[in-house]
């Protein structure tokens, strides 16, 4: 079962000991903030959105005025935590994220299937198992989002290896979105990710950015760590990573930074 762990960890550093620098939000019920923070707006151009992708619903609205409520009961709102936390993901400082994000999750329960960026810098802190449960408790309030079933599969390939990821990969609903469907599919059956690639235009856009994300991932997983490096360094060379200010964009040089590729 560990021979796909043994061959991914073989060719990648999965933590770094030195730290590699020198904004925003969490999705609370209906989703606060999402990955985006272009323009301090409230909603991923391309992911996170009232499910159409065409702006907030009602139950964002609601989470919006709720959120002041929420923060009066702490000295430092969990708002604000997660925003620091995201500010120091952002800047390769993963562990520092951590104790904002773990902070967040100890001290406001109703927070915890809404703290996706929390299970990122799980991931990349090698804390491996406790990243998949975080995926995995959130699609409990986010039960369409394929990102969320990938980035546990990528946790859990390297807890169980590539046959026991697959046979517990995390069923989710349909993903509105083409290119995260076609990478789900190539995640969970070790399709071709040419597929992903195919359902995006190649153009700098957002959807570009994504397909190129998660070839980029797909091959890490799979133990392609050429093809990985390659195409997660074409992401963060995007006019879309470039300037849209998505998280996601942040994580793929974060994602470069902690395996020492050049961007």
């Amino acid at each position: 079962m560990r021979s796909a762990h043994t061959a991914v960890t073989s060719h990648f550093p999965l933590r770094k000991t030195r730290p590699l620098g020198p904004s925003a939000g969490l999705r609370q019920p209906g989703h606060l903030l999402s990955r985006s923070s272009r323009n301090n707006s409230l909603l991923r151009p391309f992911a996170r959105s009232g499910g159409d992708g065409h702006g907030p619903t009602k139950a964002t609205r609601r989470s919006l005025m709720s959120v002041a409520a929420i923060g009066s009961l702490f000295g430092r709102g969990p708002d604000s935590l997660v925003r620091s936390g995201m500010d120091k993901f952002r800047k390769g400082e993963i562990d520092g994220s951590l104790e904002d994000f773990d902070r967040v999750y100890k001290d406001a329960p109703q927070m915890r299937a809404y703290l996706w960026q929390r299970g990122l810098s799980l991931y990349y802190a090698g804390r491996f198992q406790e990243g998949a449960d975080q995926f995995r408790e959130d699609v409990s309030v986010n039960p369409n989002d394929s990102e969320e079933a990938i980035w546990a599969f990528m946790c859990e390939v390297l807890t169980d290896g590539i046959p026991e990821a697959q046979k517990n990969f995390l069923q989710v609903g349909r993903d509105p979105r083409p290119v995260l469907r076609a990478a789900l599919d190539c995640f969970e059956n070790g399709k071709d990710p040419k597929q992903i690639a195919s359902a995006a235009p190649q153009d700098g856009s957002g959807e570009h950015f994504y397909s190129l994300l998660y070839v980029a991932l797909w091959n890490e997983a799979y133990g392609n760590p050429e093809t990985a490096e390659e195409n997660m360094v074409k992401a963060t060379a995007t006019r879309y990573a470039q300037f849209s200010g998505d998280y996601m964009a942040s994580l793929a040089k974060v994602h470069c930074m902690e395996r020492d590729w050049n961007v």
